[in-house]
């Protein structure tokens, strides 16, 4: 379906709705496609993380993935956490500054001028990661149930398979 929106200085543009939740799609669809699917999958897991995480420890996943790329990479720049994040440098500087003001991260004070200021996760970070870490594992075991253990580790197999070719990591 195609709809025209006005834009916030009157500008009118043409936007592509898709259908994304809550419908059954005919059969040969575009919408029935792998990749839709694959989509939709991961706006509900998404939505399920991000309710989850800001109700009950009030972090975002973008903040959660953060933490976590810190806690393995210490000294980690702004701009490689967006790469590894998949995210643009200005966003994952967002994200870093979100985190240095809850306190959960903080920049490498001992860095000369011009050098990296590397990020590393404090003690109050480690332990909103561990937490945000048991939510993540019981929402992906809440995900997977359905699943019998081998298919749950043919469709990762299939879909890692599908993200290196598509991101070059092969």
């Amino acid at each position: 379906m195609v709809s025209i929106h006005q834009g916030p200085y009157g500008v009118n543009r043409t936007c592509l709705r898709i259908g994304l939740l809550g419908r059954r799609f005919a059969e040969g669809s575009l919408d029935s496609s792998l990749s839709n699917t694959i989509v939709r999958l991961a706006l509900v897991m998404q939505r399920r993380l991000e309710d989850e995480l800001r109700s009950s420890l009030g972090i975002t996943a973008a903040q959660f993935r953060a933490l976590d790329q810190i806690h393995e990479s210490p000294g980690i720049g702004s701009a490689a956490l967006g790469r590894a994040l998949l995210i643009t440098p200005q966003s994952a500087g967002a994200v870093v500054n979100g985190l240095i003001r809850a306190g959960f991260v903080q920049r490498d004070i001992h860095a000369k001028p011009g050098m990296l200021m590397g990020l590393t996760i404090t003690p109050v970070g480690k332990q909103i990661l561990a937490q945000a870490t048991r939510t993540v594992e019981r929402l992906r075991a809440e995900d997977e149930a359905p699943l019998s253990r081998l298919e749950a580790e043919g469709a990762q197999q299939a879909l890692s398979r599908l993200l290196n070719v598509l991101t070059n990591q092969v």
